[in-house]
């Protein structure tokens, strides 16, 4: 019986620790269609295939530049054969990614971008909760070394980047939540002015959470109190046959 009781706990504890882990609650890979081709002032690339939507959970990803001269396309990614690669880079430029965070807490967003030596440098990265105001968290810099290829994927290096939120109880549990890289400088990788063809490209752009355990509380508890219920019947039980 006490075996069989220990089990019990043991499962209830397990299912809590399942629960809340980290999820992945939108991520792109950009494995799917193409971006399309030249951009407008203002406008979004034109999606082809479900480029732009999420590959793994749901979301939405898009992009914004002022010049109609940007060039959208599919570039070697981080161990894979797509990334999402953008030309003509200005100040305010930016790449956009949307999910839903309801039921979830800890956001974690992690991705990998690389720039060319004449793309763009310096980007920040921010939140919103209504896709029209934005609150800046940090910057950060892109490198153009190491070089990513389609079959080896690099880790722990310049090229990767993540932002732990979990402080951030603005993002837990919300309808829509946005996040933004944007570009801040004119200055290129190399320290330079940015070129017409400096681009940057991202791969494996992920949002991730822990699931708020609500229900895992519940089934905790439940559990602790069968177990303390079955406890005392049998403690009282040994008593009265005494």
């Amino acid at each position: 019986m006490k075996r069989a009781l220990l089990c019990f706990l043991g499962v209830a504890i397990l299912g809590w620790g399942q629960l809340s882990g980290q999820n992945v609650l939108a991520k792109w890979t950009f494995q799917t269609g193409s971006p399309g081709g030249f951009g407008s002032p203002g406008t979004t690339p034109t999606p082809s295939g479900g480029f732009l939507t999420a590959n793994e959970g749901s979301g939405t990803a898009t992009a914004l530049h002022a010049s109609n001269s940007s060039l959208w396309f599919v570039a070697d990614g981080n161990g894979s054969t797509a990334g999402f690669a953008a030309t003509t880079w200005s100040v305010g430029d930016y790449f956009q990614f949307s999910t839903s965070s309801t039921g979830f807490s800890g956001i974690n967003v992690r991705w990998d971008q690389i720039s060319s030596a004449d793309g763009p440098r310096d980007f920040t990265f921010s939140y919103s909760l209504d896709g029209s105001s934005f609150t800046v968290l940090n910057s950060f810099a892109t490198s153009d070394s190491p070089n990513w290829n389609s079959s080896t994927a690099q880790s722990g290096t310049a090229t990767n980047f993540s932002v732990d939120l979990s402080a951030v109880s603005a993002v837990a549990n919300s309808g829509t939540v946005y996040f933004r890289l944007t570009s801040s400088s004119t200055t290129s990788v190399a320290g330079g002015a940015i070129g017409g063809f400096g681009y940057t490209a991202l791969d494996n752009f992920t949002i991730s959470g822990a699931a708020i355990p609500e229900s895992a509380t519940f089934t905790l508890w439940m559990a602790l109190l069968s177990v303390a219920g079955i406890m005392g019947w049998r403690r009282l039980r040994v008593t009265s046959l005494r």
